[in-house]
């Protein structure tokens, strides 16, 4: 599998003042941590610039437009902050397309299928590097991600809520779906995607890898926070991105994301992060692995 990924643009300084004037409490919702572990493996092929899944909303059926680059657009609402008794603003995140990969049922495979892992048992898991039967170990930087979901008019957990998450490859391709747009047939795949349900203080833990970046979109993984684990309720459809310079940071310690490096878009230049809306984008420490913990309230 070949890496396909993006090209260059935005600075930490300009991307973290906007974290700070916009969002002030994202201090205390956004925190950050650094851990050690390290893995590697292959996949993956096709060219970046033609083969870059585009981020447009899912509808009914799999793009499958050959030559389409991430730079599409894409709808961003403001998020809006409401009262935390403890920190005093709890932060609501701004709601954003599920992109054309989504695989929630919102669309087909490209194969004529409905793409839906949400229907399988085996999607509720932590760790989502494998296949949803543990095969295909896929590569890359370990990332933990922990997403704390509360109520957003009171900012108490919220306990018993599905979130669902998932985002590309290493070099840029994601699972479920057969599109050109996706630099190939990756249907009978389904890594880095998986469900948590979160437990009483509202939190829950993915176990992945840093995902790479492709033609267009800054570094960024999709979730959908849903009301409880029947997914009756959908809450809340977003996307968190990384710092831009903290991201290149953790690129440069695998060569194997060098495309990642090569040609990135940054998040000024993002059609989702690009609204200056800090409160989506996460810092990360580079080294064997990297984590991140963001609070969202729904």
């Amino acid at each position: 599998m070949s890496n396909h990924l993006p090209q260059l643009d935005h600075d930490h300084d300009q991307v973290f003042t906007a974290r700070l004037s916009r969002r002030s409490a994202l201090a205390a919702l956004a925190g950050i941590g650094l851990t050690a572990v390290a893995t590697a493996c292959g996949s993956d092929n096709e060219s970046a610039s033609t083969n870059a899944p585009a981020e447009t909303q899912a509808t009914s059926g799999a793009t499958t437009a050959p030559n389409v680059t991430q730079a599409q657009t894409e709808t961003t609402t403001s998020a809006t902050p409401a009262t935390n008794p403890s920190t005093g603003e709890c932060l609501e995140l701004p709601e954003e397309t599920n992109g054309p990969f989504p695989a929630d049922g919102s669309n087909d495979d490209g194969n004529g299928n409905n793409a839906n892992i949400l229907t399988d048992a085996r999607s509720v898991r932590s760790n989502l590097t494998t296949n949803l039967d543990g095969t295909e170990q896929q590569p890359g930087i370990p990332l933990s991600l922990t997403m704390v979901i509360t109520d957003k008019d009171g900012c108490t957990p919220k306990a018993n809520a599905a979130v669902y998450a998932w985002h590309c490859s290493r070099e840029g391709h994601y699972s479920v779906y057969n599109s050109n747009m996706n630099g190939g047939d990756y249907s009978a795949f389904t890594w880095f995607r998986g469900v948590q349900i979160t437990d009483a203080n509202g939190s829950v833990t993915f176990e992945t890898i840093f995902p790479g970046r492709y033609d267009g979109r800054a570094t960024h993984i999709h979730f959908e926070v849903y009301d409880d684990p029947s997914y009756g309720n959908l809450l809340l459809t977003s996307q968190v991105g990384f710092v831009d310079d903290e991201a290149d940071a953790v690129y440069a310690t695998d060569a194997e994301y060098a495309s990642s490096l090569a040609r990135p878009t940054y998040n000024s230049a993002d059609n989702v992060f690009g609204d200056g809306d800090g409160s989506q984008i996460l810092s990360v420490a580079a080294g064997d692995s990297v984590a991140a913990t963001v609070t969202i309230g729904v």
